[in-house]
């Protein structure tokens, strides 16, 4: 065979050439491994996720308004597009070609409308909270026009130094994530008015915060931090001021510097004193409950606090002379201490409206303390107390406060609890004019101890109608109101100090149609108020009767009787039932023991309150159903041998026929509804 023969042909064009053999090591070497590229693929397919939130319509609000809101869409990143809305505008429209092409959006352009470059705003509010961010990108240096910034609720642990860069930074929000510490060019935002890093895992933050001179809310609440900076004394803009629930156990004395300071919480720490806060004179909330201290702080120049909240203290005495300073308060909290005594001097809180004394060593309650004008909540269980029922604790306020009044007199007070009412140097007066206008005499809150005679010559001439006499300081009812007699039909005589009236004076006035003696001193009423047959309403809640009048029987209009918060120890059906009209009676809070089952046969009552009495039956329960459901308990509990007997008794007490069991009386009346036994 020739040497030619034997040569190999070459390969014909088309056909490929021989692939190179590679063995399995040098494949193992040269690839990625399976796990790497699992998790590149991931990680893109989440950024190309997290881009798809950036339609076409929000890139192009967020250029017309300046503001994007990108929270609560379960982002594990910031999407790239954010970073580039603050690019060139040629930059924008390169990026607009490749990016807004590919968007799948229903709105055509002209629906949507193009940003020109001369309406176009700069990004200054950026919203990426409730997210799962556990990063901000380099590139948030390129937002240099951004004026707030929203992190919270995503899982953060750091911040990069760029964020130093956003030099027009006024409000920034980056609580609930996982923060450690702050970078140090955070410290350059100098223009910060509003932070918060509120529960997070900071231990320390640098004294440079005092270059946050600006700043005027900051909450650092929920945090592991042992001490304050102190810088905080540079903070001078500040107002509203949150580190609790931290691990302090001191606070600098530079705080008390911070004059325009109106808020200031340090709850759930370790501190067992606070220095003196001289000069926090706009001062208006404090809280320090749940510490260590032993004292009530010094807050005698905090002259504008209005609530104080030393609650689960170690504290074991209310200082008089701090009370004196602090009249403004209206809400002061001492629950779960260790008090013994509080001090007359509480009757300087003129303002106070909730006062919490929970869980004391208390045994006696001043009776100035149901004087206080203003106060509405009162909480006292949980204390020895010696002369107080543990079960009056649980029937409300008010019924609490009226028992402390009826304790003492105010005029037997001694002068440190002595209640200063405000007086008016010159009472405002009306003329005549404007009483003849009106057809009233109004002469409420002007710290009256009597009235002029000339009123009530101008008020004859004027032919009013009624007169208000309310929150004076009146001891006795003014005798030359029976001059209105022709003409009064209402008459407000509350809130004074009036203990008893005198004959001939409102039983004069028979046109009379309302009368109310609230808030006064008042054990009985004059029998010639039998004169009044007009008389629709009667009040005279918050004194102190024993009883139900007798002259209420004597009423024939009467329909409204409110004796709630009073002394009244027994209801006499009898009596009632010589009221025909009565269709509302209220006689809660008062020393009620029984119930008797005859009341239910006044079936003509619409409204019937005996909440905060003393007795068991009815229950709670039954109350609650409403009056129907009470007379009709009340009813059924009347034996059947006895009840024709009753309602014959009750007819007579009445002046009425007696009507035959199970007949249907008539109930009707000309303005609510006549009272029918059964």
């Amino acid at each position: 065979m020739s040497r030619a023969s034997k040569a190999v042909p070459r390969p014909r064009s088309g056909i490929p050439k021989p692939k190179p053999i590679i063995n399995a090591v040098q494949k193992r070497r040269s690839a990625p491994p399976d796990g790497f590229v699992n998790h590149l693929e991931a990680v893109f397919q989440q950024q190309k996720d997290d881009d798809k939130y950036l339609t076409k319509r929000v890139i192009l609000h967020a250029r017309k308004t300046g503001q994007l809101n990108l929270s609560g869409k379960g982002l594990s990143s910031v999407p790239k597009r954010v970073w580039s809305l603050e690019e060139a505008e040629e930059e924008i429209k390169r990026i607009d070609q490749t990016f807004l092409k590919s968007e799948l959006d229903e709105q055509t352009d002209e629906d949507e409308g193009d940003v020109r470059w001369w309406e176009r705003k700069a990004l200054t509010v950026l919203d990426l909270s409730s997210n799962r961010i556990t990063e901000i990108p380099l590139d948030i240096k390129k937002l240099e026009y951004l004026t707030s910034l929203d992190l919270h609720d995503n899982s953060i642990d750091a911040l990069p130094e760029e964020i130093g860069t956003l030099g027009r930074l006024e409000k920034l929000d980056i609580s609930h994530n996982q923060l450690k510490k702050l970078p140090k060019s955070f410290y350059d935002l100098g223009e910060l008015r509003t932070l918060s890093l509120a529960h997070n895992k900071i231990q320390d933050i640098s004294e440079d915060l005092g270059n946050l001179y600006r700043l005027e809310t900051l909450d650092l609440s929920h945090n592991d931090m042992a001490t304050l900076p102190l810088g905080m004394g540079f903070l001078t803009a500040l107002i509203k001021f949150d580190v609790s629930h931290n691990h302090l156990s001191e606070v600098p004395p530079e705080l008390s510097g911070l004059m325009g300071l109106t808020q200031l919480i340090l709850s759930h720490n370790e501190l067992t004193n606070v220095p003196p806060l001289g000069e926090l004179r706009k001062l208006q909330l404090l809280h320090l409950q749940d510490n260590r201290l032993e004292a009530v702080p010094d807050v005698t120049t905090c002259s504008a606090l209005r609530e104080l909240s030393l609650s689960a203290n170690q504290i074991k005495e209310i200082p008089g002379d701090v009370l004196q300073h602090i009249s403004h308060l209206r809400v002061f909290n001492l629950r779960e201490n260790k008090i013994e005594e509080i001090p007359e001097e509480i009757s300087h809180l003129q303002s106070l409206v909730r006062l919490d004394l929970a869980n004391n060593n208390i045994e006696d309650v001043p009776s100035c303390v149901g004087f206080l004008p203003q106060l509405q909540i009162l909480s006292l269980e949980g204390n020895p107390l010696k002369k107080i029922r543990q079960d009056m604790l649980h029937c409300g306020s008010a019924r609490l406060l009226r028992m402390l009044r009826g304790q003492s007199d105010p005029n037997q007070m001694s002068p440190r609890a002595k209640i200063n009412l405000p007086r008016s140097e010159k009472p405002l007066l009306p003329d005549k004019y404007r009483m003849r206008g009106s057809r009233a005499m109004s002469l409420g809150m002007q710290g009256l101890q009597e009235v002029p005679d000339s009123l009530f010559d101008d008020a004859v001439e004027a032919e009013v109608e009624s007169v208000d006499l309310c929150k004076n300081l009146l001891t006795s009812v003014p005798v030359r109101l029976p001059l209105l007699a022709a003409t009064l039909t209402e008459l407000n005589l509350s809130d004074n100090r009036l203990s008893c009236i005198p004959e001939g004076v409102l039983g004069a006035c028979k046109k009379l149609h309302y009368i109310d003696l609230q808030q006064n001193a008042l054990c009985a009423l004059p029998d010639d108020l039998a004169e009044l047959t007009h008389l629709r309403e009667i009040n005279f809640a918050y004194n102190k009767f024993s009883e139900l009048p007798r002259v209420l029987g004597s009423m024939p209009g009467l329909e409204i009787i409110n004796a709630r918060d009073n002394k009244v120890s027994v209801i006499d059906a009898l009596l009632l039932a010589t009221v025909p009209r009565l269709a509302v009676l209220d006689l809660a809070n008062n020393d009620i023991n029984q119930v008797p089952p005859e009341l239910g046969l006044l079936s003509g009552l619409r409204s019937l309150s005996l909440e905060g009495n003393t007795f068991r039956i009815p229950r709670h329960e039954v109350l609650a159903k409403g009056t129907a459901c009470v007379l009709s308990y009340l009813r059924d509990r009347i034996p059947a041998e006895t009840l024709t007997a009753m309602r014959a008794q009750m007819a007579k007490a009445a002046g009425v026929p007696s009507p035959e069991l199970g007949a249907d009386p008539p109930r009707q009346n000309s303005y609510t509804s006549q009272i029918v036994f059964g």
